[in-house]
């Protein structure tokens, strides 16, 4: 898991550059700890952007800084797991393999094309130097975050960042609907009117192959990733434990070889207002309802793994967190999927017609996953990776 960032505006310096990032600096390096960078594009003449990667090191012999420049002077932000689809030597990163690939395009598709191949969540900004153009997006299911903030009449500035903060203005998700471009090469791009006339219409590239490889499952490759290890945590807050405690003697039951510890973990009051106020409110931007600050808060303090395991303080040393985030809106998991399908149901008993029962069940679940990236999965990112650890 990394943080990654990119800035850019017209007639902006080096320290108006870092002023711009630093609200959103502090919240990046909790995504990514083990190696922090920086770079900075003079664009054109007028234009001029900073790159800033902070890396959470899982993968390859030594941690890889970001971003990763190719010897174009192309420069990649990769936040992403190559869980199939290319065969990286166990020596090497996904970024640093993905740069490479990219080295190589000919064209703008070939973009696309490199992409389409992997499964696995991703989100990534890439600057090509030869075009000056700007090309970023997230996986098919916006598994990973990825936020935006465009250009307005007061303010000819374009930034991306995985995570914001509050205090940053006309923050948006970015739509995992493919590929988005921004042409950098004229100052015309950041400005409002520039940037929607010309960036928007030419903004998306996707084809059935990605759509389809991003929506596959990834649980056999998260079980990869786990079975190096000697105990597996089971960490709950309170709200849960009841059925947190039948899950962990389930999961004993199906795997006796290995240690499970379940830890509990209590929050007081002044604790959780503290904490969201301090970080949690500025991970959910840009969603503000009760219910994203519920599951925030109880997502937060859950992954930061400090509680109580056998009566004793404990905080986990995990790096790799497995979450069921999406498994209620792709399996039919909510109170209002049964209501549908019951309804078909009942309908077809009473010899007339419904618009539920499987057909209306299908229905519902297609609009669960057409929204996810913007509902949830985006959110869930931001909170669950805060704490240096890879969700």
């Amino acid at each position: 898991m990394c943080g990654i960032c990119f800035v850019c505006g017209v007639d902006v310096c080096r320290s108006q550059l870092d002023k711009l990032i630093e609200p959103d600096w502090e919240l990046l390096k909790n995504r990514g700890p083990d190696r922090i960078k920086k770079e900075y594009l003079r664009i054109n003449e007028k234009i001029h952007g900073v790159m800033g990667g902070c890396v959470l090191w899982l993968q390859g012999s030594s941690p890889h800084t970001q971003p990763v420049t190719d010897r174009h002077g192309n420069m990649l932000l990769w936040n992403g797991d190559v869980l199939e689809g290319y065969q990286i030597p166990k020596e090497m990163s996904d970024s640093k393999y993905l740069s490479n690939q990219l080295s190589n395009i000919v064209k703008e598709s070939d973009i696309l094309s490199i992409l389409s191949h992997i499964k696995g969540p991703w989100a990534f900004i890439f600057y090509h130097t030869h075009t000056r153009r700007l090309y970023f997006g997230r996986d098919a299911l916006g598994r990973h975050s990825l936020l935006w903030r465009r250009p307005t009449h007061e303010r000819a500035l374009f930034a991306l960042s995985s995570v914001c903060h509050r205090s940053q203005e006309g923050v948006e998700e970015v739509p995992a609907c493919g590929v988005f471009r921004v042409d950098l090469s004229s100052v015309s791009s950041l400005t409002k009117e520039g940037f929607e006339n010309h960036n928007e219409s030419e903004r998306c590239y996707q084809s059935e192959s990605e759509r389809s490889n991003g929506s596959q499952k990834q649980s056999e490759s998260e079980k990869e990733r786990s079975t190096g290890s000697e105990s597996i945590h089971c960490i709950h807050s309170r709200i849960d434990r009841v059925s947190g405690r039948e899950c962990w003697r389930q999961l004993q039951k199906l795997r006796p070889q290995r240690t499970w510890n379940f830890v509990q973990i209590n929050v007081t009051r002044e604790e959780l207002q503290s904490w969201r106020v301090s970080i949690i409110q500025h991970l959910l931007q840009p969603h503000t309802s009760v219910l994203d600050d519920s599951i925030g808060c109880s997502l937060w303090f859950a992954t930061r793994g400090k509680g109580r395991l056998n009566n004793t303080p404990y905080t986990s040393t995990v790096r790799v967190v497995l979450s069921g985030v999406g498994a209620d809106e792709q399996l039919g998991g909510y109170s209002r999927h049964r209501g549908v399908f019951e309804a078909g149901e009942a309908g077809k008993a009473g010899g007339c017609g419904s618009g539920g029962g499987w057909s209306g069940l299908i229905r519902e679940i297609d609009l669960e996953m057409s929204r996810i990236h913007h509902r949830n999965l985006g959110r869930d990112n931001r909170i669950l990776a805060h704490h240096g650890r890879a969700p």
